[in-house]
C-alpha cells in the first residue's frame, strides 16, 4: 500500500479541491471516468492510500450511477473475467466464467464482464479501485466484453468538487498533471501550490 499526503500550500483553495483520477488502459472514447479522489483542504493537509484492489458492478443501462456497496459487486484478480447474467429480465448477477473462456477474452493483465443477459439487456459497466469509482464503460451489447486494467499513473487537478453523478472525458485527462506511482513507494508527499497563477505539483516519494 502506498499512503499519499497532500499538502496544500495556496491560500486561494475556496470553494476548490484537488481531483485525482486513474486511467484505464486503452479506454473507450464514450468511457465515462470518475474522480477517484476528491481532496479538500483540511487543515491544509489531505491523504489517501492506493492499494490497487479492483473491484466492478452493473446496472441496467443509464440508470443512476453505481457504489462499490451493491449486491452484485464482485473483486477480481487481474485475468479473471465474470459473466453478467439475469434471472428475471431486470436484475443482473454476477458470475466467474472460468479459466478457459477468460484466456480467450482477456490478457493475463487485463479483468473483464461479458454480457450473457438473456433476455438481451445492456447495461453500464462501473469499475473501482480500492473501492472508489475509476470508470463507467456504458452499453454494454450482448456477448461483448469489456475490459479493464489501468495504467500506474495518477493525474491530479484542481477544480471545484463534481457534484453527484459528474463524470469526465478520457481527453479531459490530457490537460491533468500526470504522476508516475513508483515502485515500492510507501510514501508519497504532494504539495499544491500556485506558480505565475497556474497550479502546480511537487512530488516526492520514500520507502
Amino acid at each position: 500500500m502506498t499512503k499519499f499526503h497532500v499538502h496544500f500550500n495556496a491560500a486561494d483553495m475556496a470553494g476548490k479541491a484537488v481531483l485525482v483520477f486513474i486511467k484505464p488502459e486503452s479506454p473507450q472514447r464514450n468511457s465515462r471516468v470518475h474522480a477517484w479522489q476528491v481532496l479538500t483542504a483540511m487543515e491544509g493537509l489531505a491523504e489517501f492510500s492506493h492499494s490497487g484492489g479492483i473491484s466492478v458492478n452493473v446496472t441496467s443501462a443509464d440508470s443512476e450511477p453505481s457504489t462499490p456497496h451493491l449486491p452484485n459487486t464482485v473483486h477480481l484478480l487481474p485475468g479473471q473475467l465474470y459473466e453478467a447474467v439475469s434471472k428475471d429480465g431486470r436484475s443482473l448477477v454476477l458470475h466467474n466464467a472460468g479459466p478457459a473462456l477468460a484466456q480467450t477474452k482477456l490478457t493475463p493483465e487485463q479483468c473483464g464482464v461479458i454480457n450473457k443477459a438473456k433476455p438481451f439487456m445492456e447495461f453500464d459497466c462501473h469499475w473501482f479501485v480500492d473501492d472508489q469509482p475509476v470508470v463507467t464503460m456504458p452499453r454494454v451489447d450482448t456477448n461483448v466484453t469489456v475490459s479493464f486494467q489501468y495504467l500506474n499513473h495518477l493525474y491530479f487537478t484542481v477544480a471545484k468538487p463534481p457534484i453527484a453523478g459528474q463524470t469526465y472525458s478520457i481527453g479531459d485527462l490530457s490537460h491533468m498533471t500526470r504522476y508516475v506511482m513508483p515502485i515500492g513507494a510507501r510514501v508519497v508527499d504532494i504539495d499544491v501550490a500556485r506558480e505565475n497563477g497556474l497550479w502546480a505539483f511537487g512530488f516526492s516519494s520514500g520507502g
